[in-house]
């Protein structure tokens, strides 16, 4: 989930940009849970380059969750870390358009969009 305006660091938003972007990820998170029928969800935040964050600008990540999915809770921050989603710019692996397409148009159902 990103905000409109693109911007770097979460510092950089306004209360309104905040707001709708923390209000944006819980609707997106609601129907996740829904739709994948999962138990709960991981809101993620890298905030700088220091903190993990792969591309420069300001974005949440939301990730389904499943009771026991993992032995520690944290272990799906381990996980991610095996996928290189924190990969330096030139060595990040893009997932194809045409799966980007096909999950996207799955998730634009889910808002009516």
């Amino acid at each position: 989930i990103c905000p409109v305006r693109c911007i770097s660091r979460m510092s950089e938003l306004n209360d309104e940009e905040l707001c709708d972007l923390w209000r944006s990820a819980n609707a997106v998170g609601s129907q996740i849970e829904r739709h994948l029928g999962c138990d709960a969800v991981n809101y993620a935040v890298q905030d700088g380059s220091a903190a993990g964050q792969s591309v420069a600008h300001v974005h949440v990540h939301v990730l389904p969750r499943r009771e026991g999915d993992y032995e520690r809770n944290d272990d799906i921050y381990d996980e991610l870390e095996q996928h290189r989603p924190f990969a330096a710019e030139g060595e990040r692996v893009n997932r194809g358009r045409e799966e980007m397409a096909a999950e996207a148009l799955e998730l634009r159902e889910l808002f009516g969009q």
